[in-house]
């Protein structure tokens, strides 16, 4: 700070301006104070009055700042020897050595960087490292930034297929429904289909029994004709008559098992239902081999029969056919089997088949252990 005035009233003969004025000092509403130009230090009235200050070319220097030769233009100054003590005058020479060692010793090595002083260079490392943070904050913000613009996207993103799975499972679940519902008509389909086939095969065994009917009016008709030769011929015609009668029971049993191999599926379940209304056992071996007849009704009757005649040798076969294809026809299996051992193992027909080879199984192993 440069004083701005000269007081020659105060200095009076202590120094005076080279231009005339005197010292330059700064004044104060209270007092004039002085500051030194060198320090830039208030200097004491009483150094003023002692003569301890002056003036160089228009500058005010206290005792301490007072350069070499710098008593031109004001009085002489008093110098005040004081001793020095000689350890601190070792320390101090030992301080400017190690200063001079340590400043020399990197120029010698040609790193005139290190010319810089130390707080120097901390600083310009901490300024280093303040820009560096501040540039990665600003990257930091910028990614934070980028990222949740990136997270309200991908979020719109995971709403849509959240919706999308929901649609998703709501169709799968009428996906489920209608597939359930088309087994269901399957199996009605399935089920309709054997009624009408029954029916065809009925209508076949209908027409098949009017013509046996018509077979036994004719043979009947032959009958009465032979009876009433045999009234005009005596004896004889009875003789003939016995032996008929002894043959009649023989020539059926044939004809029936004949009946049972027609080709004609309408033929062999007439002969199936009248094996079951005239309670012919001994046809028992002859339907276990229907069992796997082609015709499906057919394969019912005879396992109704075999079941009603309590034909356990058909039990092995009975096992055979629960592996048919059709529900139908093993729901009338597994009721012959229960009829026939006295064992239900909890059977489903219409189960799936990892369920029904488990009941298979179950049913089995009971008949083994009997």
């Amino acid at each position: 700070m440069s004083n701005s005035e000269t007081d020659q009233g105060i200095l009076g003969p202590y120094g005076s301006n080279p231009q005339g004025g005197g010292p330059e000092r700064h004044e104060t509403s209270a007092m004039k104070i002085y500051f030194c130009d060198g320090c830039n230090e208030s200097i004491p009235l009483a150094d003023i009055q002692a003569g301890q200050v002056t003036t160089i070319k228009g500058k005010l220097f206290c005792r301490t700042c007072i350069p070499p030769g710098g008593t031109a233009g004001g009085p002489t100054q008093t110098v005040v020897k004081t001793r020095t003590h000689p350890l601190l005058i070792v320390l101090l020479l030992m301080l400017v050595a190690w200063t001079a060692y340590r400043d020399l010793r990197p120029l010698a090595a040609g790193d005139f960087s290190y010319t810089e002083t130390r707080g120097d260079l901390q600083q310009k490392d901490a300024d280093a490292r303040f820009g560096a943070l501040e540039q990665d904050v600003t990257d930091l913000r910028r990614d934070g930034s980028e990222l949740e613009r990136r997270v309200d996207f991908y979020r719109g993103d995971l709403d849509q297929v959240r919706a999308a799975e929901a649609d998703l499972s709501r169709s799968m679940d009428q996906l489920r429904s209608e597939i359930d519902r088309l087994l269901r008509s399957q199996a009605e389909t399935g089920e309709l289909i054997e009624k009408m086939n029954l029916v065809g095969n009925r209508m076949d065994l209908v027409n098949g029994r009017v013509d046996t009917l018509g077979d036994m009016v004719a043979r009947l008709e032959q009958t009465v004709a032979m009876g009433l030769i045999a009234g005009q011929h005596g004896a004889a015609t009875g003789e003939v008559a016995a032996t008929s009668a002894e043959a009649g029971p023989t020539s059926a049993q044939a004809g029936l098992r004949r009946q049972l191999l027609d080709d004609d599926p309408g033929q062999r379940f007439d002969a199936v239902s009248q094996i079951l209304e005239g309670r012919n056992k001994e046809f028992t071996a002859d339907l276990i081999p229907m069992l796997q007849d082609e015709d499906p009704f057919v394969r019912i009757l005879a396992m109704e029969v075999l079941g009603e005649f309590g034909a356990v040798e058909a039990v092995p076969e009975l096992f055979t056919v629960l592996e048919s294809p059709s529900a139908q026809i093993r729901k009338t299996a597994a009721e012959t089997l229960v009829r026939l051992t006295g064992y239900d193992p909890g059977y489903d027909p219409r189960a799936s088949q990892g369920d029904r080879t488990k009941a298979v199984a179950a049913w089995r192993k009971w008949m083994d252990d009997r």
